[in-house]
């Protein structure tokens, strides 16, 4: 009787070796043939699964990004307004190694993604949904009574992401100096600025 293969959970695995190989060695270092020695697949399993490198890359994005997505909705379950920004900040800053790794997987993703058209579409329609999360926790906020009416929600959401961003590029980069400790304090200063706009 023939081997039943889960592909789902094959492509989920290859994903994340392939995304682990990113964050490691950098993109250069992702090649199929590498996923095929680490893995113990064969090179042609892993072409099965990938049409080419963008696909791949693109698929290492989104396993990271389901791992970011299911923190951070852990981490806001129950909570709402203030309390479920700071929260949403917390699941998204590179507080340990494995967040920094979905953070160096989302670097390489976007350097790609300002030549690539297909990447770049993909990179917008991210923004805008983690834009609506934010969206959603600010309007809280203020039905809390904990912003002011009339304040202009979609810009303090566009600059909460642009400050995640370079604060995570940061902390990639300089992670002794970005530590848990730093981070932490640059999210009390980010949540005193929304209390005050």
């Amino acid at each position: 009787m023939p081997k039943i293969v889960d592909h789902q959970q094959r492509r989920a695995e290859i994903t994340a070796i392939a995304a682990q190989l990113i964050a490691d060695k950098g993109i250069e270092a992702a090649t199929f043939r590498e996923i095929a020695k680490v893995s113990g697949y064969s090179k042609g399993i892993i072409e099965h699964y990938f049409e080419n490198k963008s696909d791949l890359i693109s698929a290492s994005l989104d396993w990271a990004n389901k791992r970011y997505y299911q923190r951070a909705e852990n981490a806001v379950k129950g909570k709402s307004g203030i309390e479920a920004i700071e929260a949403r900040l917390s699941s998204t800053l590179p507080m340990d190694k494995s967040i920094r790794m979905e953070w160096k997987i989302r670097l390489v993703f976007w350097t790609m993604a300002c030549i690539d058209p297909a990447l770049n579409a993909e990179q917008c329609n991210r923004v805008e949904k983690t834009t609506s999360h934010f969206m959603a926790d600010l309007k809280s906020a203020v039905k809390r009574g904990e912003i002011a009416k009339g304040n202009k929600l979609e810009h303090i959401a566009q600059r909460l992401i642009f400050t995640i961003s370079g604060l995570s590029c940061a902390a990639v980069h300089n992670p002794n100096e970005y530590d848990k400790r730093r981070l932490n304090k640059e999210i009390r200063h980010i949540i005193n600025e929304i209390k005050q706009s």
